[in-house]
């Protein structure tokens, strides 16, 4: 991919030299107009390593101190190249919480775009609030400032009160991701940016909220997420993971007819037990490949141009804050 680098290995885990890292002030959000980011990744099952934090960057991802931002390459889990060749700025590590004192290790959108897709460090009060909690997030949900202690993130934003739920983000390491709430799993999206603790669904008998869809991740298993409302319909381009309804997700272009749309549009999954699509040019097939599928997922599908191979159909792309106002 044009643009990428390979990964060099990652260091002992001693923090960074404060005089090569980024400053811990807070920055300013960036403007609130600019363009959203997406990509697609299709999972390998390779495990993950994060990218270095830096100073500054140039169109080519190099930094200015010879550091080098890292995006996808063919054996990568998560990271790849932005779509207008930019690279994310991770200025810290969320599994890590390595900010100073007084501070946590935040997702944010640093473009002025609706989509998570870099990490700062973040100031929490003294008196933050806590899991499970109403939290209150500073300018908009995608500004990485919220009141939810370390390790929590404010989610699930109203936009009309800027009033969300704190949740847990993701514990261990990048070969160990955990949770500690039951029914919940460590989600990973946004190229790395959001480690979240998210509620277990079923795509075919989802209980999520009624204003949630259950999608997919590079990991799984499948996830309760906010999404659009009201939603985009099937067969129409879907910009961000989360845009498409409930029982749809986003799908390549080439897999979906009527699609003409480069990235994907939505389409619906399907019981492969029942075997039933909504349009006649497609039918149901396998979502994971055979004796792969978690416990309890074996009957899942997705509706797709025939022949489809299994977990290759769909688009990995970014979520979006689809309630802020942009």
């Amino acid at each position: 991919m044009s643009g990428c680098v390979d990964r060099p290995a990652l260091d002992d885990g001693d923090p960074p030299d404060p005089s090569t890292s980024t400053t811990s002030a807070v920055p300013e959000t960036g403007p609130l107009d600019g363009p959203g980011t997406s990509g697609m990744n299709e999972s390998t099952g390779a495990s993950t390593s994060l990218p270095t934090a830096g100073t500054d960057t140039s169109d080519d991802g190099v930094v200015d101190d010879g550091t080098i931002f890292i995006c996808n390459v063919d054996d990568d889990e998560f990271w790849h190249c932005q779509p207008d060749g930019g690279f994310p700025i991770f200025e810290c590590d969320p599994l890590a919480q390595d900010c100073a004192a007084g501070e946590k290790c935040m997702p944010w959108a640093n473009d002025g775009s609706p989509g998570w897709n870099a990490t700062r460090c973040s100031p929490f009060s003294d008196r933050p609030d806590g899991l499970g909690e109403p939290c209150t997030v500073e300018g908009n949900a995608v500004s990485g400032i919220d009141s939810c202690g370390p390790g929590l993130m404010c989610w699930h934003v109203d936009p009309s009160t800027n009033q969300g739920e704190c949740i847990a983000m993701c514990t261990g390491n990048e070969g160990d991701l955990q949770c500690a709430e039951a029914g919940t799993h460590c989600a990973v999206h946004n190229n790395g940016a959001l480690f979240l603790c998210l509620p277990d669904c079923d795509p075919l008998a989802p209980a999520c909220d009624e204003d949630e869809v259950c999608l997919p991740g590079p990991l799984e298993p499948w996830s309760c997420v906010p999404g659009l409302s009201p939603p985009i319909a099937d067969a129409t381009p879907c910009a961000y993971a989360n845009s498409c309804g409930p029982g749809s997700v986003c799908a390549k272009a080439e897999v979906t007819p009527g699609c003409a749309d480069p990235i994907g549009c939505c389409a619906p999954v399907c019981d492969l037990d029942v075997g039933l699509c909504p349009d006649a040019a497609t039918t149901c097939a396998p979502w994971y490949p055979r004796g792969a599928a978690p416990p309890g997922l074996e009957s899942t599908g997705l509706c797709a141009a025939d022949p489809v191979p299994p977990k290759t159909g769909w688009v990995d792309l970014d979520l979006h804050d689809l309630g802020a106002s942009f």
